[in-house]
């Protein structure tokens, strides 16, 4: 089959999810200390026809939840301009990635064309698929036939 990669002009663009960002900050003196939670996240869906592999379509979806903390000292003010020192910390509470991918291929014969979604299993082991020695079925449920005459 040979080496599969996608078109030059493939991007892959994810679409940002809401999310919510809480904060606190106090004073203590000069100091100022502060605290926050933030969660968000992306979805990405992507779809292209891979020349020896057929259509392949990808999307799934990223969530991140982490806590901020920082305590920030000012160095220098003088009128409007003032400058700040500081340490800043954070760490993960975890998320969530789920990716769900489907692949297909398509026939064309004279008028008649198939287009089918395979299972993904299919491409780990075709042997167990062709023969029907396994529990699933060759497709994925989605197919298209037509014939144009």
């Amino acid at each position: 089959m040979g080496n599969v990669s996608p078109p030059s002009d493939s991007e892959i663009e994810p679409e940002m999810n809401m999310g919510i960002i809480l904060g606190a900050e106090f004073s203590m003196g000069s100091l100022k200390v502060g605290a926050g939670y933030f969660q968000g996240g992306y979805n990405v869906e992507q779809s292209e026809t891979l020349e020896g592999l057929g259509e392949v379509s990808m999307s799934g979806s990223v969530t991140l939840n982490y806590i901020n903390t920082y305590a920030i000292f000012p160095l220098y003010h003088q009128g409007r301009i003032s400058t700040f020192g500081g340490l800043q910390g954070g760490f993960s509470l975890g998320g969530t990635a789920e990716f769900d991918a489907v692949f297909g291929i398509g026939f064309n014969y004279g008028g008649f064309t198939l287009d089918m979604e395979l299972d993904p299993g299919f491409y780990t082991d075709p042997v167990s698929h062709i023969t029907g020695h396994n529990g699933s079925s060759l497709g994925s449920g989605k197919a298209t036939i037509t014939y144009n005459w």
